[in-house]
């Protein structure tokens, strides 16, 4: 049995270097680390990893405009791809979308999936504050599930205000919490349930899923009828 790491993030340095072209050096407080292939391979080769499944992790693409957004994306999805075909059975991807750009993103979901091949995609936890669930977004997600696709659910920065003494990166507890946010919202909103063929990867075990798990399942008492869903995906998880 081969083992494959479904959280490979990849950081090439074009990527970088556009980033900080607009004044961004850092991912969820945390400074860039330099990436290349060759540094993943000797990676995988020392822990025992056959395959890495690439994705590009937060901040994302959407950091300017939809131009910036849709052209970032764009770069990095032929990126992998070309690191796909360099490296011949040792990586897979996930494409990244220019979300929250709806009609961009099933433009770029098509040429990912149809022309470059790649695995799946990555959505962010929330893209400007909007959660995945977000009826803005029903339209990708009505495609996603017409092509049965894998999406690899990784969390962003949340947005708002905290206590400025609280300096607490939002790398150690906040991305559990963004995961367990965007799919609450999925199944609260009946997303999951509208499109059953799309198979989730949530990053980080599911965030705090496991355990609000049965707190998620009182939406039966709520106005809103309890979700089906929830029970498919924990089983899943």
């Amino acid at each position: 049995m081969k083992r494959i790491d479904v959280q490979h993030h990849i950081l090439p340095k074009e990527y970088v270097e556009r980033l900080a072209s607009i004044g961004i050096t850092e991912s969820y407080g945390q400074p860039f680390p330099k990436w290349t292939p060759e540094r993943s391979l000797a990676s995988m080769k020392k822990i025992g990893v056959d395959i890495a499944i690439m994705s590009i992790s937060t901040p994302g693409v959407d950091l300017k405009d939809a131009q910036f957004a849709q052209e970032l994306a764009r770069f990095c999805n032929e990126y992998m791809a070309e690191v796909t075909q360099q490296y011949p059975g040792r990586f897979g991807c996930f494409a990244i979308l220019p979300l929250p750009y709806v009609e961009d993103s099933l433009e770029e979901l098509e040429y990912a999936l149809d022309e470059l091949k790649l695995d799946g995609v990555c959505l962010l936890t929330n893209y400007k504050g909007q959660y995945l669930g977000n009826e803005a977004f029903d339209k990708l997600f009505d495609e996603l599930n017409k092509r049965k696709v894998v999406v690899y659910i990784h969390p962003t920065d949340p947005v708002g205000l905290y206590d400025p003494k609280l300096e607490i990166p939002n790398s150690l507890i906040e991305g559990p919490f963004e995961t367990t946010r965007a799919v609450t919202n999925l199944i609260y909103t009946g997303t999951t349930d509208r499109c059953p063929d799309i198979k989730y990867i949530l990053a980080h075990g599911g965030g705090t899923i496991p355990f609000l798990a049965w707190r998620i399942a009182l939406s039966k008492y709520s106005k809103k009828e309890i979700r089906p869903s929830i029970f498919r995906m924990i089983h899943d998880f």
